[in-house]
């Protein structure tokens, strides 16, 4: 995108949020928008970017329609700094993207105000705002349920460098650093930015990229629900990776540094939060040890 397409852009993005907007001003944006079918695209990174400037809130978790004000100034000084250092972050006084975080063990049920419900898991973070063009949730990391109400604008739900739109139907999608994985329950969606081209995703589908490769599969969805009740499915699992996931759960950690008992494999259903229950069971299952000692337990030989 060239400078003077961001700046046109950047502007209306400011126009829209300033003190003194009016129905005329409603009227020339979408006679703007209509005028080239790549100027939502430009919006749509504009406003980006200015959430990205403009901070967000995280006490709340019931999303307002419309957003805060800002001065004008301020919103176009903010897009200037970052447009042009590429890393740069202005903070503002207030922010249209809002915050939802969950904490280790905590979990949110969040309506939206489109009548979209959020189930948002343990050790989670993630922001959410609608625009004119479309409803956009962003995951930095952890995993949230969807129950995606109809509605006329596309649901997208961005992880990483991969994105689902949807514009109804339940999905599951969790995002931990590079790896993540998007999950249709009920409902068909599209999955952009992968290494592929876009991808249809059916309900029972699983798609998944990261460190293990990308691939789509058909997984057991009482197994991938299981953590909306308080447990997780584990299905021949290594030791190493169900540790991990346990660990989103607890304060006190599981620690597994020994290769080999990394590599062990494990099934059953576990209940989250009691890390030393879960290691004893592992205990009389596998040829191994505990050694607990304050927030750590030590599984080895």
């Amino acid at each position: 995108m060239s400078q003077d397409r961001f700046q046109e852009a950047s502007q209306w993005v400011a126009r829209l949020h300033a003190e003194d907007r009016s129905e005329a001003d409603d009227r020339a944006f979408r006679q703007w928008l209509e005028g080239d079918p790549r100027n939502a695209g430009r919006f749509e990174h504009a406003s980006a970017v200015w959430d990205a400037v403009g901070g967000v809130r995280d006490d709340i978790v019931r999303v307002p329609l419309r957003p805060a004000v800002l001065e004008r100034r301020q919103v176009l000084a903010g897009l200037a700094a970052v447009a042009l250092t590429g890393t740069g972050v202005v903070a503002l006084s207030s922010g249209k993207a809002q915050a939802i975080e969950t904490g280790i063990g905590e979990q949110k049920r969040i309506t939206l105000p489109d009548g979209s419900h959020l189930f948002v898991d343990t050790a989670t973070s993630l922001r959410f705002r609608t625009s004119w063009t479309q409803r956009l949730l962003w995951l930095a990391h952890g995993r949230v349920h969807l129950d995606i109400a109809s509605g006329s604008l596309p649901f997208v739900v961005s992880a990483g460098q991969s994105e689902l739109v949807a514009t109804r139907g339940k999905f599951d999608v969790e995002r931990e650093a590079e790896d993540l994985a998007f999950v249709a329950i009920d409902g068909v969606a599209t999955i952009r930015g992968s290494r592929e081209n876009d991808l249809r995703l059916a309900s029972g589908e699983r798609f998944r990229s990261g460190s293990a490769g990308t691939g789509r599969d058909r997984p057991d969805m009482r197994d991938m629900s299981a953590w909306q009740s308080g447990r997780l499915a584990f299905r021949d699992e290594t030791l190493a990776s169900a540790a991990a996931q346990m660990n989103r759960y607890s304060l006190q950690k599981l620690v597994v540094t020994d290769p080999q008992v990394s590599s062990l494999r494990i099934s059953g259903v576990y209940t989250v939060g009691d890390n030393v229950r879960f290691a004893r069971s592992v205990e009389e299952l596998l040829p191994v040890q505990l050694a607990v000692s304050g927030d750590r337990i030590v599984i080895a030989r």
